[in-house]
């Protein structure tokens, strides 16, 4: 067991046999032999308590430097976090864009929360930060004198973070079809495979990609 000297946030920590803290069986709130997390490190000088510990018992104090040493269990559990590395977003999507089948599936598996919003086909495209003001759909239509003109679909949206129907998943947003009460009549045309409704007659219709 090496006393640390410089902990960090995040580090697992036990308190040491040598701190005036460590008292089995006395407190909870200074549990010996038992694991935390250092939660934040203040800055402070030197040996005020600098280190905020969260123990595994739910319990969280505050210590000084040498109360505390970095805690390496070995356990296969353990062992398989700390072999962990921490990578950006931007790096797993751009492996996965050259990844063979196999890896691509494998990527998918090890980080769903990337792929998510790839559930869902997109219907229009926006880069971060973008925001979009009125969702209504457009066709082009064009005259026999070559005239052309651009129309709104009457009561077709695209489903945005308002016209989401209540119940629309958070990454298919923009990329669902948002029917507003309108265009439904009240119950005169009935939406084929409407996986959700806002109660009011108005319906949102998405697609997601089958399950392999």
């Amino acid at each position: 067991m090496n006393k640390a000297t410089k902990l960090m946030v995040g580090d697992r920590v036990r308190i040491s046999k040598d701190s005036q803290f460590y008292r089995p069986g006395v407190s909870e709130s200074n549990p010996s032999d038992v694991t935390g997390t250092i939660e934040k490190v203040n800055e402070c000088e030197m040996p005020e308590f600098c280190y905020s510990v969260k123990w595994d018992n739910g319990k969280k104090n505050s210590y000084m430097e040498g109360d505390l040493y970095f805690y390496s269990c070995d356990s296969k559990s353990d062992r398989k976090k700390q072999d962990k590395l921490t990578v950006t977003k931007e790096f797993v999507l751009e492996a996965y864009k050259s990844a063979c089948s196999d890896w691509k599936k494998k990527l998918e598996q090890e980080f769903p929360e990337l792929f998510e919003a790839d559930k869902y086909p997109t219907l229009i495209d926006l880069n971060k930060g973008d925001q979009v003001y009125g969702a209504e759909l457009y066709v082009r239509i064009e005259s026999k004198s070559g005239e052309t003109r651009y129309q709104a679909l009457n009561g077709v949206q695209i489903a945005d973070g308002i016209a989401d129907g209540r119940t629309l998943p958070v990454n298919a947003r923009y990329k669902a079809l948002y029917f507003t009460s309108s265009v439904i009549e009240y119950g005169k045309y009935e939406i084929k495979h409407k996986p959700t409704e806002n109660g009011g007659g108005s319906h949102v219709v998405y697609f997601e990609k089958k399950k392999k």
